[in-house]
This record gives C-alpha cells, sequence and structure tokens, in this order.
C-alpha cells in the first residue's frame, strides 16, 4: 500500500490550523501523540475531531505545523 501524499489531502481551513496550533501549544513536544488518543476516545474538540475523519492517523504522524498551508 503506498504512502498518501500531502497533496492527497484536502487543505486546512485556517481554524483547523489555528485549533492544531492551540493544541500543540497546550500539549507540548508530545502533542501528537496527546490528540492521536483523543482522537481514538473521540475526546477531541469538535474540530479536530473532523480532522481524524477527514485525514487521519497517517497523516498526523507526517503533519508539520510549521510547513502548512492553508485554503483560503
Amino acid at each position: 500500500m503506498g504512502r498518501q501524499l500531502e497533496a492527497d489531502y484536502p487543505p486546512l481551513m485556517r481554524a483547523q490550523l489555528d485549533a492544531l496550533r492551540r493544541y500543540a501549544e497546550g500539549h507540548g513536544r508530545c502533542w501528537k501523540a496527546a490528540l492521536r488518543d483523543e482522537w481514538i476516545y473521540a475526546s477531541a474538540d469538535p474540530l479536530l475531531h473532523r480532522l481524524r475523519n477527514s485525514h487521519g492517523p497517517h497523516w498526523l504522524v507526517s503533519f508539520r505545523l510549521e510547513a502548512t498551508t492553508v485554503a483560503v
């Protein structure tokens, strides 16, 4: 099974990127593991949980806040 590229996912909306940044700031260097756990237990903020549905856990592993472009 091939690896999906960033271009294979819908672009992030400004609100999604802002929510990810706030989450990362609030959870420190292991923020992805914390978010993944919240996704597993469906306890994430609804905006972040929608990212699980649209992008998924594999996307989260390769996601980089500093290299993200936003949809208009």
